[in-house]
């Protein structure tokens, strides 16, 4: 598993939403067969998206500290305790491993299509291609609009 979360990423949001989520840098982190223990069973729910599932988001609930184990590239033994964001990702990332995804831990009724917001936004007016779908950047939503908008 890698997790990383890069300034480029952070600056998408803006600095009261950083700031409520507890949002900072992730500099790069490779587990190798990692472990999650749960260190504050509380829960937070926010927003949460996946690339996986490109253009959807839901209010996910996770806990607020967890500590993963593992091993690093080099095969030396890893511990990495996260709280706020990285901690939300840290669950995310690893709940793959397991097969798991966003939507099967978010009401269903916070299921949102996001591409919507940009729709609403511009009163209607926007064009529908039907060139299918292209090699490149999704640039409607890597470009931290929707984020912006602190959603």
């Amino acid at each position: 598993m890698m997790v990383q979360f890069t300034s480029s990423q952070l600056n998408c949001w803006t600095e009261e939403m950083q700031n409520r989520r507890e949002m900072e840098l992730i500099p790069l982190k490779v587990l190798i067969n990692p472990k999650l223990k749960i260190i504050d069973s509380d829960q937070v729910s926010h927003s949460e998206s996946c690339c996986s599932m490109h253009g959807f988001s839901a209010l996910v609930p996770r806990c607020k500290k967890v500590q993963l184990t593992g091993l690093d590239q080099t095969g030396s033994e890893v511990k990495w305790s996260s709280s706020g964001w990285a901690a939300r990702i840290a669950q995310h990332e690893f709940d793959h491993l397991s097969g798991k995804m966003f939507v099967d831990r978010a009401p269903v009724e916070t299921l949102t299509f996001d591409y919507w917001n940009i729709v609403n936004s511009r009163l209607g007016d926007f064009k529908l291609g039907y060139g299918g779908i292209t090699a490149g950047p999704r640039k409607w939503f890597t470009s931290g609009w929707i984020f912006k908008q602190g959603k």
